[in-house]
């Protein structure tokens, strides 16, 4: 399963938030945790992820979501390693210092530098490549990511002839100003690959605020955290990141389960049994969980949460909750809303 650092995906929510759009209703609904953003090392899964932005589109209908996302990150958005960047001492070298990592923030991106010739003039290709899981990246993500590489190299070079243009693979929007904003008048539509055109000159030119050994000492804070982060992650935490969005068609079995995290599921049990639980103690405790969540939002009618949770049946989340909490739905909504 491919996921993302949720400290990556806080700043797309951040902007979520300043345009009023309900935030943890679209959490809920596309089946991921909105209280683990606040983990910084807590990480979602893409599909959820997909879910999300098309939900956030149809929340507000605006097609141009991902750009204006992307517009609006700040360097800070991209962590310690955002500020490694900035400080590098070229756009090429900040780029690539970037790169090192991005499977780290993203397993669904592929992003590569290509140099290439155009009527005798060197130019530089930034290619940005998707592949989600069961459902294709949404197009949000791909106008996002692109939109802010374009944000932060005009954070570290305000030349406005830095960028030349840009393809995109997306079909012609309506709303193609939005576009022309971010990427000038040579951006082209329904093209076989999603690229940036950046001018080479520009690309190598040193950069007068630029300063090596914070860069490097930015990097090196960079890797300290990922170190921290590999030793915090659990065999149970990564289980309950793959269950919440499989829930909403049925309980997965240990065995779907065991083959997303590569091992067979003998060896699910046994680690999980290292960890003082098994499997179906993990399904029971989060499916508790999320009920509780979920109940508490009076939008969210019993019979949605039953699906979302993996009920066939609305009476057996009833019994089910009226097992975990002695208490009916109804009743516990009730008495929440004293």
């Amino acid at each position: 399963m491919k996921t993302t650092a949720s400290w990556w995906l806080n700043g797309t929510i951040s902007v979520f938030q300043t345009m009023k759009l309900p935030v943890e209703d679209l959490f809920l609904r596309a089946g991921i945790d909105f209280e683990q953003l606040s983990n910084l090392d807590a990480r979602f899964p893409q599909d959820g992820i997909t879910q999300l932005w098309q939900l956030a589109e149809k929340a507000c209908n605006d097609q141009t979501l991902g750009l204006k996302v992307g517009q609006q990150l700040h360097p800070r958005s991209f962590n310690v390693l955002g500020y490694a960047v900035l400080s590098s001492r070229t756009l090429r070298e900040g780029l690539k210092r970037f790169l090192r990592y991005q499977h780290v923030i993203g397993e669904s991106a592929d992003i590569q530098i290509h140099e290439f010739t155009e009527d005798g003039i060197e130019k530089i290709s930034i290619e940005f490549q998707f592949e989600g899981d069961e459902l294709p990246v949404s197009i949000h993500t791909i106008d996002m990511a692109m939109s802010s590489c374009v944000s932060m190299a005009r954070w570290i070079i305000s030349e406005k002839a830095l960028i030349e243009g840009a393809t995109l693979a997306r079909p012609r929007p309506i709303q193609i100003d939005a576009f022309i904003d971010v990427y000038g008048v040579n951006v082209k539509f329904n093209q076989p690959s999603n690229s940036i055109i950046i001018s080479k000159t520009l690309f190598d030119v040193e950069i007068p605020f630029s300063n090596e050994e914070i860069a490097n000492q930015n990097e090196a804070l960079f890797q300290k955290h990922l170190i921290k982060q590999s030793e915090k992650i659990t065999l149970t935490d990564r289980v309950i990141k793959l269950i919440i969005p499989r829930l909403s068609d049925g309980i997965p079995s240990k065995e779907t389960i065991a083959k997303q995290l590569n091992m067979s599921s003998k060896t699910l049990q046994r680690r999980l049994k290292e960890e003082g639980l098994n499997y179906q103690d993990i399904l029971n405790q989060l499916r508790q969980k999320l009920a509780k969540e979920l109940i508490s939002k009076n939008e969210i009618s019993v019979h949605e949460i039953a699906y979302l949770l993996g009920f066939s049946e609305a009476s057996n989340f009833h019994r089910a909750f009226k097992r975990w909490f002695n208490m009916t739905p109804k009743e516990y909504r009730n008495q929440r809303n004293r």
